[in-house]
């Protein structure tokens, strides 16, 4: 069984970390890019709506 040095960890724990900021980030994108879609059918149902009345 191989024991891993201190500096090893702090390589792994800061790899992990990184790719969790990276997918919180993409994430975060996610939300934004949907609010936005959901924003311009809302936008475009109320055009819509008004130019039938």
């Amino acid at each position: 069984m191989k024991f891993r040095t201190e500096r090893e960890m702090m390589l792994e724990l800061a790899l992990v970390a990184e790719r969790d900021d990276a997918a919180f980030k993409l994430f975060n994108l996610s939300l934004v890019l949907s609010t936005f879609r959901a924003a311009c059918q809302f936008i475009k149902c109320r055009k819509a709506l008004y130019q039938h009345l």
